[in-house]
């Protein structure tokens, strides 16, 4: 059986710690590391949706301010009470006023039953709308914010509305202002370096009324109940686009929650990888941002810095084999001299000395070992004393018993002759 060395033994032993330990910390690394990254990614990514959030309330304040003082105007609470002294292309005058920088595709006025009776965009006139929001809740209400396709238009818009009140607060009409779509889709800031980050600008069903990806608008997050589907469809929300539901359930259900703002990890089955949603509610409307990021590129960069650090402990693992055998070899040269020295005494050699001066437990070990030699042939000396003392002991012991025989022998044949003389007689 093949021994192994202690050199070996410690070189194969702190070897096998830097690995064992080195695989821990790549493990520790990649998971640290990307819970860092992934929360450095949600704090982001909150930011931004807060920022884009207060940027579409400030577009969405400004609109309705700008519809409550044109319900306030004396003019159309005039019209609407039938004053003759207003006529149309008056008013039309100050709706059109009112459509500043061109951000409304229609300012128009409605009676207290839904009917048009004047717009900046002729097409509407004579059409009634009192089955949208933005005209019951106005009636009921002061002011609505709406996001519906047009009837009319067959074009998306952001309605903005306000109920015409008299002077004894009796409740004539809505004038109504029909933002452009993309003076809101403009608002939103996407960083376009990054491919894996989306966003969602949702309404109070759940529909995604504008994404950066075409493929989800007018779609919902998950599955609408029937009741609100039924609602959708008489309200005509979304004219007669059919809604697709995608598989965010668990964001639609999250949309509710008490809390304004919210940042979260889900798997996304449709594509499929994990994910970060943030979702951020805009002020006191039911409007909702919903910003989405891939993890994939943190999982990557995670995973590049395990690889280095692996890497690294792997070359300081060769590092150190090559360090430890130098080292090891310097550090044992006492032992090879001593084991030089051990055959050296089991060839006979009990004078041979060795010089170690290591000034550590090998020193001491050295002069125990001369010491032990020292002794060795003291005894051995002893021993061979005693030898020769008893071999001369014995060798007189031996002569003595030598001629005893032989005086033995003699006087035997001395005893056979004085026999034999005895016979004869």
């Amino acid at each position: 059986m093949k021994i192994k060395t202690l050199k070996s033994k410690i070189v194969l032993s702190i070897t096998g710690l830097i690995l064992f330990f080195g695989f821990l910390s790549t493990i520790f690394t990649f998971f640290y590391t990307k819970n860092i990254m992934i929360n450095n990614a949600e704090k982001n990514l909150l930011i931004n949706t807060l920022g884009q959030s207060e940027e579409l309330s400030a577009i969405f304040d400004n609109s309705r301010n700008l519809i409550k003082t044109l319900s306030e105007v004396d003019e159309i609470e005039g019209y609407l009470k039938n004053n003759k002294d207003f006529s149309e292309e008056h008013i039309v005058e100050h709706l059109e006023g009112y459509n500043i920088a061109d951000r409304y595709s229609a300012v128009y006025l409605m009676d207290r039953n839904g009917e048009t009776l004047i717009s900046t965009e002729p097409s509407f006139v004579g059409n009634n709308y009192s089955f949208r929001d933005y005209f019951g809740e106005a009636m009921e209400g002061d002011s609505w914010v709406d996001v519906v396709v047009g009837v009319t238009s067959g074009q998306p818009g952001y309605y903005f509305s306000h109920v015409v009140k008299d002077k004894n607060f009796n409740r004539l009409g809505v004038v109504v202002a029909k933002m452009k779509p993309e003076v809101i889709h403009e608002a939103f800031h996407l960083n376009q370096s990054n491919n894996d980050l989306h966003i969602m600008f949702v309404d109070e069903y759940g529909v995604i009324i504008y994404s950066d990806r075409e493929d989800r608008i007018y779609k919902s997050l998950g599955e609408i109940s029937e009741e609100k589907q039924v609602e959708i469809k008489d309200k005509k929300r979304f004219a007669s686009i059919e809604i697709e539901a995608l598989d965010y359930g668990v964001v639609l259900n999250r949309l509710f929650s008490t809390e304004s703002q919210q940042v979260f990890e889900i798997y996304d089955k449709d594509d499929p990888e994990e994910e970060i949603i943030s979702i951020t509610k805009i002020k006191d409307l039911n409007f909702f941002i919903i910003t989405e990021e891939e993890t994939d590129n943190y999982v990557k960069s995670a995973l590049q810095a395990a690889i280095f650090i692996s890497l690294f402990v792997l070359l300081a693992a060769v590092v150190t084999i090559f360090v430890i055998l130098y080292s090891m070899g310097k550090l044992l040269e006492p032992l090879s001299e001593l084991k030089n020295a051990i055959n050296i005494i089991a060839k006979g050699n009990l004078d041979h000395q060795v010089k170690i001066k290591t000034g550590d437990e090998f020193e001491e070990l050295g002069e125990a070992y001369n010491l032990m030699t020292a002794k060795l042939k003291t005894s051995s000396e002893n021993i061979e004393g005693k030898i020769k003392e008893r071999t001369t002991q014995l060798e007189q012991l031996n002569s003595s018993m030598v001629g005893r025989e032989l005086k033995m022998i003699e006087l035997k044949k001395e005893i056979m002759k004085l026999k034999n003389k005895s016979g004869d007689n």
